[in-house]
């Protein structure tokens, strides 16, 4: 007899095999069909997918012909390429979903010859059905169909070293790969390399030349440049009020241009305005154009201001070597008595600096970050009571009792079957739709942070998006007493991938866009820059996380989902390489921090998994199961030892591959690292400041 929970299990994975590959077909059809339809990038020519900030730009590569095609070619694209083409970011991450897929086959091929056939003799099953410990369905083939102090215990500590070796196995491949490449990466010619952020330097009257000072003994034949950090604030504001205004502008000039229609070289005059804009529309140009004029006024008295007062407004400066080397032995070495003040850390990449967080007080770092870590936990701790509350009302007939879905009534007269289908589906629906929303919310917390750099924002944002998913995913089946929930959420994350596929979501808002809000041409431009957004890393790698993290935490008790685990990996490879490959352009390179702490957090994983084994072998009156204790030691040791092999050379790169004298820092790096409002803002010509105040 199949349990009602099994059967349930069953009837979503054909759904949610159905789904894949209805999204595999249809995704192949229009690619091949309707060219262009998955172009976001519609000056793809002139987008850089990977920049390096180098001379010869990285596009994306030609993408793959035929319908059945691009699966293939997809995986096929080799690490190595994919450095060179994407960087270190995209390629540990298909390394990571790579291992995780090999785990899990592996494991899953293991299990079956060796636990499956031992539980499935187990004597459970044969107790009356009225019995508690009665097991049906998958669970024929779980630990829970063998009685207490039975000899086929044996095969689960058995398998439990072996799920343990083989993680550390590929742990340590992992870690060895992302070691040369970061020493790769710590060599390439990037502005981050030579870059060096100093910050909380003490008030004083000559702060510029003091710095320049400290480093001119520092490194005294080659003197790194040094470029202060103002406090650009009211400058801020006052962009942002230029940019609305000239939106305002460009959208009152495009009305009154609609109501001057010209036709084959004919003026069409309207009847209500015989052509002529009306005047109320022209009042409002006018007082946009002078209010314009007006705030150009008052960005050059700000920045006349900013250059007569920079001492008194710089908050930080940017050190840019001379040579990489010297970076690295900045970076590594304690250049200064002072603890709390003359910090000095690598600055990041140019486009991914905080610059806001640059500009905040010191004094209230500790206030920023304990109040984010406290929002965080309340976020942790209540999403529950949201989350239940709006699937509670995810059903047909409550939802066809709101005033604006009324049309819904009419689903409710069909058949009992339908109606029970799509009650089942809208809570998983809605579930998925608020998980994706987490990450969004925690890197708004974060971003309230004293954090100058925006991937290490994203490392925070992916490590507390994993114990969000680990509280909300794990604990509360556990609470439960079931495997099923998280094999539902398995099951719910493949059909997410297989609708990501086909981007529809991205596509009918671009459209939207494009064809009814954007009017002038500057906002369709916008619209096609924002269509080209960046991988996100931090929600992907917690989504493969607590996947990976299923599998293991039941890969003795309910090894039944390592099966789903490897199905739910193969595809998201297939899906996020070639999102990586040729959907997504990422803003900047991280140089693949987020790896480090998906170390940390396999580790934890292990050894959780290894405490509950020994719980469960107590409870399960094994006696033997006590030689399963060493392994949290042995993990523990391992750990240990590959941070001391490969984390600080992985972390500052090795200084002798970084020695070549005749390779200085480039002159145009210089630029690079000018705040984005000082290139648009302050470096205007004497000209244009003048005319400004003449208007």
């Amino acid at each position: 007899m199949i349990s009602p929970e099994t059967l349930g299990i069953v009837w979503t994975f054909i759904i949610g095999m159905i789904v894949l590959f209805v999204c595999f077909f249809l995704f192949a059809w229009l690619k091949a069909k309707v060219p262009g339809i998955y172009q976001f990038r519609m000056l793809a020519s002139q987008l850089s997918m990977y920049n390096d900030y180098n001379d010869d730009p990285v596009y994306a590569p030609e993408q793959p012909q035929g319908i059945f095609s691009w699966p293939s070619v997809t995986w096929l694209y080799t690490e190595d390429k994919l450095f060179r083409t994407h960087g270190l970011d995209a390629v540990m991450f298909t390394r990571f979903m790579k291992s995780s897929l090999w785990i899990c086959c592996i494991l899953c091929f293991i299990a079956a010859i060796l636990l499956f056939p031992v539980y499935a003799t187990g004597g459970r099953h044969h107790l009356s059905s009225k019995d508690p410990l009665y097991t049906s369905g998958l669970e024929l083939v779980s630990m829970s169909n063998l009685e207490r102090d039975d000899p086929r215990l044996w095969a689960s500590m058995l398998f439990e070293y072996i799920v343990v070796f083989t993680v550390l196995v590929f742990l340590f491949l992992d870690y060895r790969a992302y070691y040369q490449y970061r020493i790769q990466y710590k060599a390439q010619e990037r502005p981050t390399n030579y870059a060096l952020l100093l910050v909380d330097i003490p008030q004083s009257d000559d702060m510029h030349e003091l710095v320049q000072e400290r480093f001119r003994r520092l490194f005294p034949n080659d003197t790194p440049y040094i470029a202060p950090i103002l406090n650009l604030k009211c400058v801020r504001k006052l962009w942002k009020k230029l940019e609305k205004l000239q939106d305002c502008k460009e959208r009152l000039e495009y009305k009154c241009s609609q109501n001057n229609p010209t036709h084959n070289g004919q003026e069409k005059r309207s009847k209500r305005t015989c052509g002529i804009p009306s005047k109320s529309k022209l009042e409002k140009l006018q007082e946009c154009n002078a209010m314009l004029r007006d705030t150009k006024v008052q960005l050059a008295v700000e920045r006349d201001k900013l250059r007569r007062e920079s001492n008194s407004n710089t908050t930080a400066f940017l050190v840019i070597c001379q040579y990489k080397c010297q970076a690295a032995f900045a970076r590594q070495t304690c250049l200064f008595e002072e603890t709390m003040q003359w910090v000095v850390s690598s600055a990041a990449d140019p486009q991914g600096i905080h610059w806001d967080a640059i500009s905040w007080s010191p004094r209230l770092s500790l206030l920023r970050k304990s109040f984010a870590v406290a929002v965080i936990f309340l976020l942790i701790i209540f999403w529950t009571v949201p989350v239940t509350f709006v699937s509670s009302l995810a059903n047909i007939r409550s939802l066809s009792h709101v005033k604006f879905l009324h049309w819904l009534s009419f689903i409710t007269k069909l058949s009992p079957e339908v109606v029970a289908f799509l009650d089942g589906i809208l809570p998983a629906v809605i579930l998925v739709i608020l998980f994706s929303l987490v990450p969004w919310i925690l890197g708004q917390i974060l971003l309230q942070t004293r954090n100058f750099s925006l991937p290490h924002i994203d490392c925070q944002v992916q490590i507390w998006y994993m114990v969000f998913l680990v509280v909300e995913v794990f604990l509360v089946y556990v609470i439960g007493g079931s495997a099923f929930g998280n094999l539902q959420a398995m099951i719910d994350g493949l059909v997410g991938f297989s609708i990501s596929l086909l981007l529809f979501g991205r596509l009918i808002l671009r459209w939207f866009k494009l064809h009814w809000t954007a009017k002038t041409e500057r906002e369709k431009e916008r619209v096609i820059a924002h269509a080209v957004s960046a991988f996100p890393y931090s929600s992907h790698y917690g989504a493969g996380f607590i996947v990976i993290f299923l599998c293991l935490m039941y890969s003795v008790m309910s090894p039944f989902l390592l099966f789903f685990g490897s199905i739910y990996f193969a595809w998201g490879i297939c899906v996020t390489k070639y999102q990586l490959l040729y959907v997504n352009v990422p803003k900047y390179e991280a140089g693949g921090i987020h790896f480090p702490h998906l170390f940390y957090a396999s580790i934890v994983t292990l050894l959780l998994q290894q405490l509950v084994m020994i719980a469960l072998f107590g409870l399960n009156q094994f006696g033997p199961g006590f030689i399963i204790v060493p392994l949290p030691f042995l993990t523990l040791f391992y750990a240990r030892w590959l941070l001391r092999r490969f984390g600080s050379v992985s972390k500052h790169g090795a200084v002798y591959s970084m020695i070549d004298k005749e390779c200085r820092v480039p002159i145009h790096y210089l630029d690079l690292y000018k705040y984005p409002l000082t290139c648009n803002a302050l470096d205007t010509t004497e000209d244009e400041t003048e005319n400004a105040k003449i208007v």
